[in-house]
């Protein structure tokens, strides 16, 4: 749940650098802070031995419990 959070954080600060009507330092201040965050998630998932191909298996395999839950008609 945590790499969910970074990563969230990282897009964030992603489309805070694109916006158009900050300035110049500001934008490559808040792209130099998502590419810290994104390196450090890629350091502590590497650390974990978790690859992002898991990750993603798993986010699918909860969304479809979810679904099933959900909707009794489909187990």
């Amino acid at each position: 749940m945590k790499q969910f959070k970074l990563r969230k954080k990282v897009l964030r600060m992603t489309a805070l650098a694109k916006k158009k009507n900050i300035s110049t330092e500001s934008r490559e201040k808040n792209l130099q802070k998502a590419r810290i965050l994104h390196e450090n998630n890629a350091k502590k998932m590497s650390a974990a031995g978790i690859t992002p191909q898991e990750i993603e298996h798993d986010v699918m395999r909860a969304r479809r419990d979810v679904r099933r839950a959900k909707n009794p008609r489909c187990n």
